[in-house]
């Protein structure tokens, strides 16, 4: 079925660009935090 291919790849591009934008960030706060 295209619609459930469809979702499934949509899903799972909007939860990688939240994952990477997570990473972005635990990294962000790292180089502002205390050294």
């Amino acid at each position: 079925d295209f619609h459930f291919y469809h979702e499934t790849i949509t899903s799972f591009w909007a939860n990688s660009v939240e994952y990477s934008r997570g990473q972005k960030a635990v990294s962000i706060r790292r180089e502002i935090g205390p050294k």
